[in-house]
This record gives structure tokens, C-alpha cells and sequence, in this order.
């Protein structure tokens, strides 16, 4: 449950960042993010495939659907 939560709190920061500016750059949300950069990527990626969020991955923006 833990885990799931902890992730859950990320999503929510994400989706904060990309609602306050319009989009957010995949490297700045890595270090904003209170978390290891491969599990900011990896929940980043799931949010994706979910449909959550948009990630150009030549550019490294994200935005919303």
C-alpha cells in the first residue's frame, strides 16, 4: 500500500506542475520530483501509457492530453 501511495503522491505533483505551467520539461520534473530520476521516469512513463499525460520523447516535454 505504501508503495502505491508514495507513487499516487508523485502522479499528483506531476500533474500540479503541468496544470501551474502548461507543460513540463521531463529533466526539470526529475529533479523536482523528491525521488531516485529513474523512478520519476518510470511513474512518468506509466502516467503516459495510462493516458494521463502526453511525453514527447524527442523533446522530453510533458503535457496534458
Amino acid at each position: 500500500l505504501m508503495e502505491n501511495s508514495d507513487e499516487e503522491i508523485h502522479e499528483v505533483d506531476i500533474l500540479a506542475t503541468i496544470m501551474e505551467k502548461g507543460k513540463a520539461n521531463l529533466d526539470d520534473l526529475k529533479k523536482q520530483l523528491d525521488v531516485p530520476p529513474i523512478m520519476a521516469v518510470r511513474t512518468i512513463k506509466q502516467m503516459a501509457v495510462k493516458g494521463i499525460i502526453n511525453l514527447n520523447e524527442s523533446s522530453n516535454e510533458v503535457t496534458l492530453p
